[in-house]
């Protein structure tokens, strides 16, 4: 800790900046800050990190907290505080306090420096310490991360609080209460005055220009650097190519780059930069922040950046003073950054005077501005025809004041762990984070109101300010499974974490509401391709009076409903009910329930709710035609078992002993959990075990199956699976080896064919079990591919509709999971692919279900620990739904038909035209089905069978 001398030592080698912000968070230390935050202004380049620095040393007790939003920040941040900058500036100090990376134990005389995404991923007990414990928290440039993230866990901590910031917005600023008299404001302004930075000039040009013109500028200034901002790695590398032809020493920085110092790549920024022979950076968003490079003097920006705050970090790199050189911005964006830089400019200009700076701390609190707003207006007036009072939230009695103008409310599924305390808190959260007034409220119904008051900037104005104030409400009520929650914003809450929702109600559930009456009308239908496609339109919407006769099945197969509009007609044809119902967001609409108080509101929910929690209901057949996903929230066992006895040859005998029993070529349908089966007294046992997720059955000891040239099979489980490779004669160990290619049991021609269709596979994971939208995912960065299996025991196949039925079905209706463009739409199974196949709990289990992984054309091997191995599933699915998501990747569906379906029988029987036998003509329909459907969505459909 610096001691008093010390303290006056380092404050005189500071700049002015720094000197008179240190004082002013020093007399804010001393004193209450009764829940308040201190804001300090510092502009990049005039010593920020020293200002944290000697805060950090000079504090008197306790543990301090410093959260910065990259890690490249903190580490700076920790050398600074550790003695960089004191040793910097030729101060000794004896005793400087230890700085670590918040982890391990908490020391009471530590500092702890660490980002916002560890602070978050504390345990919770381990939190609350630090929390209970900490004597200054130090938050650096908080903008960077969505407050919802972090602001719970920073609102946990009870001591002062220190805001640090280059780019005061008003946006970024409301989570922090900002005390009107704690705050420090020094500005680009004045310290350009102080001659702390330096102006940058602007220029504008096109990138080839700007290569040509830094290659100038580095000829006259031997020492400086130049630094390129591009948006994305295509752009990045364009930039890279123009700069190795001008000759120019350069290093391209992007985390999907190679460290390959002969090329001048890197995945990450040196440490070393600043020392390198490196004379341009190129970069995308790594050098915005926390790298301390004072020798670049040039920045190259080749497109808009996208905000004002980033345009000020990323010019901020190059405005700090070194050797006389005048900083250069040159603008390839058609001016759009010079225009964002100088309305900084001006900003920075009026928040320079006291009166500007005054006035924009007092707007941090957007609900002051309400309140006096509020309070303007006289208790009682007269308005239209009648006197109204005051609206004030302190005396609205939600009972008897709120009305809703139509029933529209969406229900969702929640948590385990949810409480609509936890609920209403983070919601309050938000809404104090936006600027609003927002007050909870409980209503004698049940329900949790918050009623907020926002002011928005009229969308009239381009570039003035003029607040236009609203009123919102939120109403919520958990009731059963569900929480029935009402936003006047029409927002979506479903899958929020922050708020302990999840999918809303199932589609099958929510469209029992269009299934009340005798009849149902459907009079509206929007709904959105499953596949992006270049041959149909992306949305369909049908409105009309009675859309059944119009809506065809096989056209509306392709498309998903997100929206509908019913009437639930009796029998005499009088509309009962009426309903918007949106699957997407779980939104119930009743078109004939409006003006509702709450106790009308709750006897709505109560009813809904009571018919969602009923068994599916047969679907109109408008609805029914539609694509509907199966819900990732469900957790479904066997509901019933088919024993296919088709393939057998005539004459196969159940043999027990002396006995024999024929078995006849059919198939056998089990109702579950009556699984017993019996071919006269042989008896045949079915079990579904749920830990293991998978079926086994048993027979009578010494029965066998007896085939007509003498071939004896058991009828017990032959199951050669090991922890390293599926059973070598399963089609799992056929797909299994399309990546790897090494086992000379699969040597064909056909399966060297089949291994092309796919080349450079660079992941296969199998996703077989549970609620799976395939059986294996075989993936290239030009192709995605999902795999069905379904195996037979025929030696000698035929070519049935049945031994395709199963599997293609549960291809196309799965077909969603592998064209969908939101990449947030999770597999039902997801939980269970971190786990051995077929479960964590089976007999015969396989330990990684990720069979092949490759990064540059390198196999990656697995890791050995759980958690390393779960963290790269998540990559791997990661991966394959930004694949999903890409128009460049190719998407192909394989529908593997072994044992069961034999190429050569079909072709024979296709060949007999209308004489084939019916079962093939069956399989032929049910093909041509899947392509049309496949082809609507721009999907290759491959079936591969037996010869």
């Amino acid at each position: 800790m610096l001691s008093t001398d010390e303290i006056a030592e380092v404050t005189r080698s500071m700049r002015q900046g720094q000197r008179e912000s240190f004082e002013a968070v020093r007399r804010y230390l001393a004193q209450d800050h009764f829940g308040s935050a201190f804001l300090a202004v510092m502009p990049t380049g005039a010593g920020k990190s020293g200002l944290i620095a000697t805060l950090c040393q000079a504090h008197e007790s306790g543990p301090v907290l410093v959260l910065s939003p990259r890690a490249a920040v903190c580490r700076q941040l920790a050398t600074e505080i550790a003695g960089k900058f004191f040793s910097d500036r030729g101060v000794a100090v004896e005793s400087l306090r230890q700085v670590d990376g918040l982890s391990g134990e908490l020391k009471n005389g530590c500092i702890y420096v660490a980002t916002f995404q560890k602070l978050i991923r504390m345990e919770a007990e381990a939190l609350a310490h630090l929390a209970s414990t900490c004597s200054l928290l130090i938050v650096d440039e908080g903008h960077s991360e969505p407050a919802p993230l972090w602001g719970k866990a920073v609102r946990a901590f009870a001591c002062h609080k220190i805001i640090v910031t280059a780019t005061p917005y008003r946006n970024d600023l409301f989570q922090f209460d900002i005390g009107a008299d704690a705050n420090y404001c020094y500005t680009f302004k004045k310290a350009i005055e102080h001659a702390v930075i330096e102006l940058p000039d602007f220029e504008q040009c096109t990138l080839a220009e700007a290569i040509a013109h830094a290659g100038k500028f580095l000829d006259e200034h031997p020492s400086a650097k130049a630094i390129v901002k591009t948006k994305n790695l295509d752009e990045l590398k364009r930039a890279k190519r123009l700069l190795d032809d001008a000759g120019l020493e350069s290093l391209a920085i992007h985390e999907r780059l190679k460290d390959d110092p002969i090329a001048g790549t890197s995945r990450s920024v040196p440490s070393d930069l600043q020392s390198q022979e490196v004379r341009v950076v190129v970069h995308q968003r790594k050098l915005d922040e926390g790298v301390d490079l004072p020798s670049a003097k040039l920045c190259i920006l080749t497109y808009p950046v996208a905000s004002g705050r980033e345009l000020v970090q990323t010019v901020g790199r190059i405005v700090r003073k070194f050797e006389g050189i005048q900083p250069l911005v040159l603008d390839c964006s058609s001016s759009s950054n010079a225009k964002l830089w100088k309305n900084y400019l001006e900003f920075d200009s009026y928040i320079s005077t006291d009166s500007g700076w005054n006035k924009f701390v007092n707007s941090l609190d957007t609900a002051k501005l309400i309140e006096s707003y509020l309070e303007s207006f006289p208790s009682y007036t007269y308005l239209g025809s009648s006197f109204r009072e005051k609206f004030e939230l302190s005396t609205l009695q939600v009972d008897q004041d709120i009305r809703v103008p139509i029933a529209s409310v969406c229900f969702l599924g929640v948590e385990e762990d949810f409480t609509i305390e936890a609920f209403v808190d983070a919601m309050m959260w938000r809404h104090h984070q936006s600027g609003e007034l927002a007050r909870p409220y409980d209503s004698a119904h049940g329900f949790k109101v918050i009623a907020s008051i926002r002011f928005e900037s009229s969308k009239y104005l381009r570039s003035k300010l003029l607040f236009e104030p609203s009123l919102e409400i939120v109403i919520a009520k958990r009731v059963g499974e569900y929480l029935a929650l009402f936003d006047s914003r029409s927002i979506n809450h479903a899958g929020d974490a922050g708020l302990g929702t999840k999918q809303p109600v199932d589609s099958k559930q929510l469209f029992n509401l269009s299934a009340r009456g005798a009849f149902t009308r459907v009079k509206e239908t929007h709904a959105r391709s499953i596949s992006s496609t270049r041959k149909r339109p992306e949305r369909v919407s049908h409105i009309g009076q009675e859309l059944t006769p119009s809506i065809s099945g096989q056209s509306a197969a392709s498309y998903a409903l997100s929206v509908t509009k019913v009437d639930n007609l009796d029998a005499t044809s009088s509309v009962e009910s009426s309903y918007y119902l949106s699957a997407g967001s779980g939104r119930v609409s009743d078109q004939r329930a409006s003006a509702l108080s709450l106790e009308a509101l709750c006897d709505w929910v109560a009813e809904v709710v009571e018919v969602l929690e009923q068994n599916p209901l047969p679907l109109s057949p408008v609805i029914g035609a539609f694509a509907l996903p199966i819900d990732p929230q469900s957790v479904t066992g066997p509901l019933s078992l088919t024993i296919d006895f088709t393939d057998l040859p005539p004459g196969a005998k159940a043999v027990l002993g002396a006995k024999s029993f024929a078995i006849d070529s059919t198939f056998v349908f089990l109702e579950c959990p009556d699984w017993t089966f019996k071919i006269g007294t042989v008896e045949l046992k079915f079990e579904y075990s749920e830990p293991e997720r998978r079926i086994k059955f048993t027979s009578d000891a010494g029965a066998e199956m007896v085939f007509p040239d003498g071939t004896v099979r058991s009828l017990d489980e032959d199951i050669r699976t090991t922890r390293q490779t599926f059973d070598p004669d399963s089609v799992f160990s056929f797909v299994d080896n399309i990546a790897h290619g090494r086992d000379e049991r699969f040597s064909s021609i056909e399966y060297a064919v089949i291994r092309k269709l796919i080349p450079d596979v660079d992941l296969v994971l199998c996703t077989d079990m549970g609620t799976e939208a395939a059986d294996f995912v075989i993936t290239s960065p030009k192709a995605l591919c999902f795999v069905h299996i379904k195996c037979g025991k025929s030696l000698r196949p035929n070519s049935p509709a049945g031994a395709l039925a199963e599997v293609g079905s549960q291809a196309i209706k799965n077909i969603e999971y592998l064209v969908s463009s939101d990449e947030k739409l999770p597999f039902g199974n997801e939980g269970i692919l971190g786990s051995p196949w077929p479960s964590k709990n089976a007999t015969y289990q396989l330990d990684h279900r990720i069979r092949f992984m490759a990064k540059d054309g390198i196999e990656r091997s697995i890791p050995s620990t759980k958690k390393a191995y779960s963290t790269r599933v998540e990559q791997a699915l990661a991966t394959i739904k930004a694949r999903r998501r890409s128009l460049g990747c190719r998407k192909e569906v394989w529908i593997v038909a072994g044992n069961s379906f034999s190429y050569g029988s079909f072709k024979k029987e296709m060949a007999k035209g209308a004489n084939a036998k019916a079962e093939s003509l069956q399989a032929y329909q049910l093909i041509d089905a899947w392509l049309a459907v496949s082809s609507a969505n721009d999907v290759d459909l491959r079936i591969i069978v037996s010869p």
